[in-house]
């Protein structure tokens, strides 16, 4: 009896133990998934600048001409 109790209680700290592990992968994958969405929007931002930029020297070019 004592060595099922044993058992039983190595087996409820291992799932705990599991549970936390799948508790800070899930939040490391949320806090992934806002850096990622961070560098895409600033990815966005400057490829909307540099766009911008390349029609502003185009009207530069022509003004200069």
């Amino acid at each position: 009896m004592a060595n099922q109790q044993a058992e039983c209680a190595a087996l409820s700290a291992k799932h705990r133990h599991l549970e936390n592990l799948v508790r800070e992968l899930r939040r490391d994958n949320t806090e992934l998934r806002e850096q990622i969405a961070r560098v895409n929007d600033e990815a966005e931002d400057e490829n909307s600048l540099a766009e911008s930029d390349k029609h502003t020297r185009a009207q530069s070019l022509q003004v200069s001409q």
